[in-house]
């Protein structure tokens, strides 16, 4: 309730404090379940710099605007994109997938293919957008099967999904024969990379997935998971600048002729943050990171499978789903003994996220507590 008189400023950030001391702190390295990290320092000191800047509205913040030149640049070159390419800096993955899928439905066509494992947000973009999502089925590796997307192709088909990073397991689809299909056929084909854009590159063997592929037209990369920039920093980026202009509408009351983004306003901040981290890191820093999470998702892998509970796949990114007897139960019983995951649907158990703040010690703590909940469960 807006109170009748202000309160003290150090009584509302005490209350402010207590209010975080609920939350679970990345740095504990308990919170396995989440495909967000804690944000890079440097990424922290920017962001701050540049909190009352509007991306929407640049003319009074050319620097943030320039931030955000630089960074999609360097997001562009990290994924080949060609010379006449673009993007733009949005809130995360949902936002990108729905503004790919607007792309794609300025065709005049309604039909998506979607594999089993696509993220919810492309549900929520069809039911926006009147798009009606085709369901491709899985191969045994749990990646898209290119035959069920060919079978589900049609006159009415306006886009292709494939997915490099799936949400539950982290596996990457074939785009490099979804490209093939999509060229055949003139539909768009948008890869969504929001978890494995930012660590594919920088795994020596890892399957293709970006606009070095032909009929790639479009891909959803998030700063904010494996590229350690802070909530809210995700980014769509697409094969030609032509693309965002088929979505574009008219933005008479600010300083830009027209824009393609969902929102109006945008964090400055944001864009700040990702361009600091990015020439922070770099490819060598990058490198790093994905090494150091793929050695813990590695462990934990050989640590469950001494337990009697073995993931599913081997990890192909760093997240593992792990089939447990009742997950929900399971879940519930290690949040009581202070860890948090997330629910694995499509294999029946729970799924773990080696993210950056997830330590060899972590894993080595948490398999002994996986054990005694599944036990208490039964």
């Amino acid at each position: 309730m807006l109170p009748a008189k202000g309160r003290p400023a150090a009584e509302v950030l005490a209350e402010l404090r207590a209010l975080r001391a609920e939350d679970q702190a990345f740095a504990s390295g308990r919170v396995l379940g989440s495909m967000c990290t804690a944000p890079h320092p440097v990424a922290v000191q920017a962001y701050q710099m540049f909190l009352e800047t509007n991306l929407g509205d640049p003319a009074w913040c050319r620097g943030a605007q320039e931030a955000e030149r630089r960074a999609l640049a360097s997001i562009l070159g990290l994924l080949h994109a060609p010379g006449g390419s673009d993007g733009l800096l949005v809130s995360g993955g949902a936002e990108a997938n729905l503004t790919a899928l607007r792309i794609a439905r300025r065709s005049g066509l309604r039909e998506v293919i979607l594999p089993r494992t696509a993220h919810f947000s492309f549900l929520k973009a069809c039911d926006l957008l009147d798009m009606e999502p085709r369901w491709a089925e899985l191969d045994g590796q749990f990646r898209v099967d290119v035959g069920s997307v060919e079978a589900q192709l049609g006159p009415n088909t306006a886009c292709i999904v494939g997915i490099a990073g799936t949400t539950e397991l982290g596996t990457v689809d074939p785009i490099r024969e979804l490209g093939a299909l999509a060229l055949e056929h003139a539909a768009h084909l948008h890869v969504d990379a929001a978890f494995g854009g930012f660590a594919l590159p920088f795994l020596p063997g890892a399957p293709g997935f970006d606009f070095a592929l032909a009929g790639v037209d479009s891909l959803t990369i998030d700063p904010h998971k494996m590229g350690m920039a802070p909530i809210p920093a995700g980014c769509l980026a697409v094969r030609t600048a032509e693309m965002l202009r088929r979505i574009s509408v008219p933005t008479p009351y600010v300083s830009t002729e027209a824009q393609a983004s969902l929102v109006g306003t945008r964090p400055g901040a944001a864009a700040a943050a990702t361009h600091a981290v990015l020439q922070h890191l770099g490819e060598a820093g990058y490198h790093e990171v994905a090494q150091r999470c793929m050695a813990t998702a590695r462990l934990l892998a050989k640590r469950l499978r001494e337990a009697g509970l073995p993931p599913v796949l081997e990890p192909v990114l760093p997240v593992l789903a792990v089939p447990v007897p009742k997950p929900e139960p399971v879940r519930a019983a290690l949040a009581k003994q202070g860890w948090f995951v997330s629910l694995a649907p499509l294999t029946r158990g729970i799924k773990v996220v080696c993210m950056p703040h997830v330590r060899p010690e972590h894993v080595e703590a948490f398999v002994p507590a996986l054990r005694a909940a599944v036990q208490e469960v039964q």
